[in-house]
Order: C-alpha cells, then sequence, then structure tokens
C-alpha cells in the first residue's frame, strides 16, 4: 500500500556518492543527472529537489575485506522519507543504481563486488528543507 503522501508530497532524496574512482567534473554531472533521473523513475520523487553529493576517495583509502582494493569501489546512500515507497521500488532502484554506477564509476572494467547500495528511510517528523519538516509539509496539505 502506498503512502497517501507518494504521490503529492515534495519527496526531496539525498544521495550520497563516495567512491575511490576518480571522477572529473564533467563525469560527476553524467552521473548526478543519471542518479536524480533513476531516482524520479524507479521511486517517484521530484528532481527539483533531489541532491546528489559525492565524495571521492583517494584509491589507497578504500579497502574491501581488511586489503586495499584494486578495482574501483563505490557506496550509494540515498535518504528518502519513510513509508513512500514499497519495498519492491527499493530493490529496484538499489539493482539499477548498481548498474549505473557500475557503469559510470567501472571505466570498462568491473567495480569491486563489496560496492553497496543503501537505501535510508527518516522519519517524516525527522527531516524537511526550507525549514520544513515533511510532516509538516503533509499537514499543511491536509494529509497523514
Amino acid at each position: 500500500m502506498r503512502s497517501a503522501c507518494s504521490a503529492k508530497c515534495a519527496e526531496m532524496p539525498v544521495l550520497h556518492v563516495t567512491t575511490n574512482a576518480p571522477l572529473e567534473a564533467s563525469q560527476r554531472a553524467t552521473l548526478g543527472r543519471a542518479l536524480t533521473q533513476l531516482t524520479a523513475q524507479v521511486l517517484r520523487k521530484q528532481p527539483e529537489v533531489t541532491v546528489v553529493a559525492f565524495d571521492v576517495r583517494p584509491h589507497d583509502a578504500w579497502y574491501i575485506g581488511g586489503e586495499l582494493t584494486a578495482a574501483p569501489g563505490a557506496l550509494l546512500e540515498i535518504e528518502i522519507t519513510e513509508g513512500t515507497n514499497l519495498a519492491q521500488e527499493k530493490a529496484l532502484f538499489i539493482e539499477r543504481a548498481y548498474t549505473l554506477l557500475a557503469r559510470h564509476l567501472g571505466g570498462g572494467r568491473a567495480i569491486a563486488d563489496a560496492s553497496y547500495v543503501v537505501v535510508r528511510e527518516n522519519p517524516a517528523a525527522d527531516w524537511g528543507y526550507r525549514g520544513i519538516t515533511q510532516a509538516r509539509r503533509r499537514e499543511l496539505r491536509g494529509q497523514r
């Protein structure tokens, strides 16, 4: 069952991409646009309030299993409002986001298997934008 808010609230996801793959500004822009589009298509989030932030780490700062990894690695964390997406939507997002990361960060080679996509759900009362929580936005729209 979808939340009453899912189609009407200004859904404002924040995506944090952490990687050890060297990325030029144009590569970050391309991946940022692709992730924003994916978020809109699969999770029904509004592109105009979607944030994608990059944290590019030095290659020698990425360890998997206690060992320095030769392959590019990635951690994508997306924060969304709790209850606004179905489990199937989140699973599809994780699958497609991993594919995007592999395509954009791998540079023609595979990314590390231990690259992760994490969906974090925040209670509507615990976050917002323009100084208004998501819970308050729902109240203003007469939703629960």
